[in-house]
């Protein structure tokens, strides 16, 4: 005894776009759940000094159009940038510089200043122009 009509097809429920729903969440979430250490560990007991923690300020290099050169705004000759710079960057912990170069200064000034400054010991460099 056959109940089902010949020539009706079956429904048959398509699940593709249901998957595609899924996936997409699944990687939503992936990419939004925070992992374990990707925190700041902070000290809140209050130990150490609030003079350690306080921010240096920044170290500046300066190279003005006519090609001299300044740390700090104090005027410096550029054959001793090298020993300037060593004995400001020894007493610091962080061993960045920020390099302002004027527009017109000479693309081979620019890469001696930054040589220079590299051999006296600076790691990080942002460049202002």
């Amino acid at each position: 005894m056959n109940l089902m009509k010949r020539g009706k097809k079956r429904f048959r429920l398509d699940i593709t776009p249901l998957i595609d729903v899924v996936f997409l969440l699944l990687i939503f979430f992936m990419l939004t759940f925070s992992v374990q250490g990707q925190g700041i560990e902070i000290n809140l007991t209050g130990e150490g000094s609030t003079a350690n923690n306080e921010p240096e300020t920044p170290l500046t290099l300066k190279v003005n159009e006519m090609g001299s050169v300044s740390i700090n705004e104090v005027n410096i000759n550029i054959d001793t940038l090298v020993p300037e710079l060593e004995s400001k960057l020894t007493s610091r912990k962080d061993k960045s510089l920020m390099v302002e170069i004027h527009k017109k200064v000479p693309y081979e000034l620019f890469v001696r200043v930054l040589d220079l400054a590299k051999k006296a010991g600076a790691e990080n460099f942002s460049i202002i122009r």
